[in-house]
């Protein structure tokens, strides 16, 4: 069976586990959907359509502002490239961010964060199910915190809503 073209596509699988979902617009890795404006988008479903292959700034800007365009492309072509990658090296938020090897979730789990910090970390791509170099999530690392320094006033808001996020994973919660 031939592959179908990528305009008829409803969606692209990429890499380990993302998806562009064409009809809506949307970018996934995994269950957690990534914010990436519509230029960028556009550039993604474009350097996916030509996978392997060379395109040209005069193809993304063809394709993206179409042949008329009075902006200075070159330096718009670079910010959403750059978007781009940041999105799909999943950089910083769930990379090593200490010398605990922890991730900028479990910071903000051992600082006891607000709900309203954690659910704009999840929103850019934060995952809550990424372990530090102890195999902890960010919800046995707010836990553990509970108790000490005062942090009894802050943390059970911040753990109840990592325990939601991380069963909405799939990951069973103790």
């Amino acid at each position: 069976m031939r592959p179908q073209p990528i305009g008829l596509q409803q969606s692209i699988r990429f890499g380990e586990d993302f998806e562009l979902d064409l009809r809506l617009r949307r970018l996934r890795r995994g269950t957690h959907v990534l914010k990436l404006e519509r230029i960028p988008l556009e550039i993604l479903a474009l350097l996916l359509e030509h996978k392997g292959q060379i395109v040209s700034r005069e193809e993304i800007v063809a394709r993206v502002w179409g042949p008329n365009v009075f902006l200075d492309t070159d330096n718009s072509v670079r910010g959403a490239i750059r978007k781009v990658r940041y999105v799909l090296k999943d950089y910083p938020l769930n990379s090593e961010c200490n010398a605990n090897v922890n991730t900028v979730m479990h910071g903000a789990a051992m600082r006891g964060d607000t709900e309203e910090i954690i659910k704009f970390l999840v929103a850019n791509g934060a995952r809550v199910d990424a372990r530090n170099k102890d195999g902890k999530t960010a919800l046995d690392v707010a836990l553990e915190r509970k108790g000490q320094d005062g942090a009894d006033a802050v943390i059970p808001g911040t753990a109840k809503l990592l325990q939601e996020l991380l069963a909405a994973t799939g990951v069973p919660v103790a």
